[in-house]
Parts: C-alpha cells; structure tokens; sequence
C-alpha cells in the first residue's frame, strides 16, 4: 500500500456562526487539488468544520492563500 502525501497547503478564513455570535478562525486545509478557490476545496473545509466543532455553522471560506509543497 502506497501512501501519497498532499501536493497542496491552502489557508482559509472561516466565518463560524453560532446562537450568541460569529467570529473568524483561520485554517490550514492540506488537499490534492491545486487550487484553493475550487469548489471542492471549500465544501471539504466547511464539511471538516462542521464535524470538528458542533453547534456551529461555517457560514464562508474565503481563500487567504496556497503553497506547493514538495
């Protein structure tokens, strides 16, 4: 069995919701897809944190930034 590392790093900014407020936490996404504003992308982000933290909802994922790494 061959295990492949992610090609890619993307930093998202997500604006989470909750009863009492919304805030913004930054995340560290690694993924096989080059870019980081691909619709795949985001919905892997915003499922990841939906599951991670309940009682919150991811309201948007902006893009910050990618890195290739080797």
């Amino acid at each position: 069995m061959d295990i492949k590392p992610y090609k890619y790093k993307h930093t998202y900014n997500c604006l989470l919701e909750n009863k009492r407020a919304v805030s913004v936490f930054q995340y560290d996404m690694h993924s096989d897809w080059p870019s980081g504003k691909d619709k795949r992308n985001i919905s892997e982000v915003k499922k990841r944190l939906s599951i991670a933290m309940t009682g919150i909802k991811v309201k948007n994922a902006y893009h910050l930034r990618s890195k290739t790494i080797k």
